[in-house]
């Protein structure tokens, strides 16, 4: 037969088509029939959870068979093929039921003998008669006909039993299926119980994690993860329960390195088998019985990374000479304790080569804000005024530990650790004595000889027994020391009997204020009862009270040494009211049986803070004759740089008199509206103030001093002279205040100059050149003059010029002009700034040619005033 394809109408090669893919569907169908049987008598086997109930082998003889049927139903499908177009063109005439074979006929051709006109032409029509019947040809739907291979119909008990199981266990189609391919263990393996387990370190404060709890013998539970993570320095614990323990092995395997296997811990009978391992490392962790697999986890170890302290602020000094330290901890799992540690240096930050001086570096305790901190800052006042090392320099390291023994550090920089100023002279001598022993502790008897000086005369040198015998001790100490704790007593002791001299009980005071401050702050740490609590805050209370009546007690003493008779009341500049302190502890205790621990411990800080930084009668008494003359020269020079600017208004106005301006003179009454004041336009400065001429004189009145210019000029080298004087009189200026005081100097000359060359503008230029000049040396002073107040290390007085304050953070300005670092309130130079800037305002508004829209504004403006 020759090809249909290239003489077939259309619907022809369509119906061919369809005709070729219904016997294809009906091949492919049976022969993934036998597949499709195997997988649903799998899944019904599965889904009825027939597979945990077989034993051992029969599991493992029937997964067989399944897998071998498996692979027998694929033959059919290797052996699928395409049908052939004779197939889909007796398909479709057999379907169709058309008489004489009309699909096949349409293509056969017309023999060349008989190829006549006429035959032709009845080839043709006979042609035409069979595309005509082409429309009721049909190769109808796929008919696989699997009963013909399956006559007892197999399938549908098949397809039932797979929906019956999946209807009733489709929520556990998983864990079922997965069943058949979980072999149940040999009887060997059934008689093993196996637990794990990881306990990770108690500072972590997180539970143990379950490696195997014994439920699946030999392996973990399903549930369990393949891979665990836990902290470093976790232990891990394995138990095998077996009649043959000691066959059974464990062991660790890191990344890259050996197995290690671990020993066999001591067990209470020959059946248990325990396994015991610090965890440093990520590893892989075995359980072998001999040299089968048992278990197997893959452990990944976190690093508990060592702690971090620094310090937050510079280490300053308080008023009362106590270190004060600002730092701040971190840990990924929490501080336990932290601490600074003090060594000797040569003052350059290098250690000393020997440690010939008296004396144990000190430690000091660092508190933590709250037990086991994460990250904090913290804050302490410590005093070592005591130390011998006091006025040494030394370097200071900051460290800090956490729960499992790390250490962390930093360096906190080289300073002079700070000493007690003394002042009576018998405490300096025996301080200085204090220090000599101190520096050469194998040199006693030179210490001895200055001290039994100092006792040869006791009827004029001391005013009490006590005293003199306090004093003679230390002498025989020192005369028979025989070894350094000798000398160390007798450097104590010389210390207790100077800072007796010199404060009285005070000292006393202070040291069990500190102490009842570090008890109540350790309980707040702790978390003490609330009965703790409040007996603490009362032993505060009292130290408290003890400690300031001290304090008056000192002031007074002091004030009767000097002579000095009270007027009233006097109280010191940083004086604190007692409700205040009152009121601060009413709320430590409050906040504490709130369970506010944090919001107290801040409190407590700031009351210590508060304490920390009172002044003593004798540190006011020694700031107050140390600034009271610098004050005055500060006065003066305020002075001399107001009757400055008032030159300079002046000579603005000599100017506008020579250029034909109408002058700035008072208003009268009744001219320019009613009650005298100016319309727009007028003068709305008021009523200036009038002078000799030597002081302030009005330009335009000339006097016996000549010309209005050369008076000006007369009062220009005045001023000059006057700040001549001025600047020889101070002595300690620093090297700003000098060449800014130079500099007004020299725009004064300046000016002078000019003015008697009558030229008023660059007079003016150089007189406003001195007065900022003369305001920025001020300034310079002021903030020396604070500095020397505070101290270099002083709280609110470091080297960076910052404002003094009272204990309670407020602006102290007994202590000198506030640089408006927090509360901008004007001092004397900014008033005077404000007062130009007023004038300015009133003189433009009162010339009338300037625009209307900028005479409402400038009106507008200055009502503000």
């Amino acid at each position: 037969m020759t090809d249909l394809r290239p003489s077939a109408p259309a619907a022809l090669a369509r119906k061919m088509r369809a005709a070729s893919l219904a016997i294809a569907a009906e091949r492919l169908w049976i022969a993934l029939w036998p597949l499709a049987a195997v997988i649903l008598a799998f899944v019904a086997v599965s889904l009825f959870g027939l597979w945990p109930l077989l034993p051992r082998e029969a599991h493992q003889a029937a997964l067989g068979l399944f897998g071998i049927a498996a692979v027998a139903a694929l033959w059919p499908i290797v052996r699928w093929r395409a049908p052939t177009q004779a197939e889909a063109a007796a398909r479709l005439e057999a379907r169709s039921h058309t008489p004489h074979r009309p699909v096949v006929s349409y293509g056969d051709t017309l023999s060349g003998a008989a190829a006549t006109p006429e035959a032709e032409r009845l080839w043709r029509a006979h042609k035409e008669r069979l595309a005509a019947s082409f429309g009721s040809l049909s190769a109808g739907g796929p008919a696989p006909r699997v009963d013909r291979r399956d006559p007892f119909a197999l399938r549908a008990a098949l397809i039932i039993a797979a929906a019956v199981g999946l209807v009733a266990h489709g929520d556990e189609a998983k864990p079922r299926l997965a069943a058949a391919f979980a072999i149940p263990p040999s009887a060997r393996v059934l008689a093993t119980r196996l637990d794990a387990w990881i306990t990770p370190p108690a500072y972590a404060a997180k539970s143990p994690i379950m490696l195997a709890d014994g439920l699946r013998p030999g392996a973990a539970p399903a549930a369990s993860p393949a891979s665990v993570s836990t902290l470093e320095n976790s232990e891990l614990t394995a138990r095998v329960n077996h009649p043959d323990a000691s066959d059974f092995r464990a062991r660790l395997i890191a990344p890259g390195a050996e197995p290690v296997e671990l020993t066999r811990e001591p067990a209470s009978s020959a059946d248990i088998a325990d396994f015991r391992a610090k965890l440093a490392h990520s590893a892989a962790f075995e359980i072998l019985d001999g040299e089968r697999l048992v278990a197997r986890w893959a452990i990944e170890v976190e690093d508990d990374r060592p702690p971090s302290i620094a310090i937050t602020d510079q280490v300053k000094v308080s008023q009362r000479g106590a270190l004060r330290i600002k730092y701040h901890v971190e840990d990924d799992y929490g501080v336990a304790t932290a601490r600074a540690l003090l060594k000797q240096t040569d003052g350059a930050g290098r250690p000393r080569s020997t440690a010939r001086r008296l004396g144990e570096p000190p430690t000091l305790a660092l508190p933590l804000p709250r037990a086991s901190l994460k990250s904090g800052d913290g804050q302490t006042y410590k005093d070592l005024t005591s130390h011998p090392w006091a006025g040494l320099p030394v370097v200071m390291t900051m460290l800090a530990e956490d729960q499992a023994g790390q250490v962390g550090g930093s360096d906190a920089g080289t300073f002079v650790l700070p000493e007690r100023k003394f002042t009576k002279p018998l405490a300096k001598a025996l301080i200085e004595q204090r220090k000599a022993l101190v520096d050469r502790p194998d040199q006693p008897a030179r210490a001895a000889a200055a001290l039994e000086t100092l006792t040869i005369e006791p009827e004029s040198v001391f005013t009490k027994l006590g005293l003199y015998l306090n004093i003679r001790t230390v002498y025989w100490r020192l005369r028979t020391a025989s070894d350094v704790s000798d000398i160390e007593a007798a450097v104590q002791h010389l210390w207790e009997i100077a800072l007796k001299i010199e404060a009285g009980d005070l000292p006393e005071a202070e040291r069990e204020l500190r102490e009842a401050q570090e008890r109540l702050a350790k309980a707040l740490d702790e978390g003490a009862s609330e009965e703790e609590i409040e007996r603490l805050v009362a032993e505060l209370r009292e130290a408290l009270s003890k400690f300031l009546q001290a304090m008056a007690e000192d002031a007074a003493r002091r004030a009767a040494e000097a002579g000095e008779t009270p007027q009233g009341e006097q109280k010191p500049k940083d004086y604190v009211r007692p409700k205040e302190i009152d009121d601060m502890l009413k709320k430590i205790e409050d906040l504490s049986k709130t369970g506010s621990k944090d919001a107290a411990r801040k409190l407590l800080s700031d009351l210590q803070d508060m304490l920390e930084n009172l002044q003593s009668g004798q540190q006011q008494q020694q700031q107050a004759g140390g600034q009271s003359e610098m004050m005055g020269q500060l006065d003066q020079l305020s002075d001399l740089m107001a009757r400055q600017q008032k030159l300079l208004e002046d000579t603005h106005e000599a100017k506008r008199q020579a250029e034909g301006a109408p002058s700035r003179g008072r208003p009268q009454r009744g001219e320019n509206g009613r009650d005298g004041r100016p319309q727009r336009g007028g003068d709305r400065m008021g009523e200036r103030g009038e002078g000799q001429p030597g002081e302030g004189a009005e330009p335009g009145e000339a006097g016996e001093g000549g010309s209005p210019l050369e008076q000006l000029r007369q009062r220009q080298q005045a001023l000059r002279e006057e700040l001549k004087a001025l600047r020889e009189a101070m002595e300690g200026l620093s090297d700003r205040a000098k060449r800014q005081l130079d500099a007004a100097g020299e725009a004064m000359d300046d000016a002078g100059e000019s003015l008697g060359r009558r030229d008023a503008d660059g007079a003016a230029q150089n007189e406003a050149e001195a007065v900022d000049n003369l305001r920025a040396g001020a300034k310079a002073m002021a903030e020396q003059m604070m500095r020397s107040m505070q101290g270099q290390n002083g709280p609110g007085g470091g080297p960076n010029g910052e404002a003094p304050r009272d204990p309670l953070g407020r602006p102290n300005r007994s202590n000198g002009a506030d640089t408006g670092d927090s509360v901008k309130v004007p001092d004397e130079i900014d008033i005077q700034r404000a007062r130009e800037i007023l004038d300015e305002l009133r003189r433009r508004l009162g010339e009338r040619f300037r625009p209307e829209m900028e005479l409402d504004y400038l009106d507008r403006l200055i009502k503000r005033f």
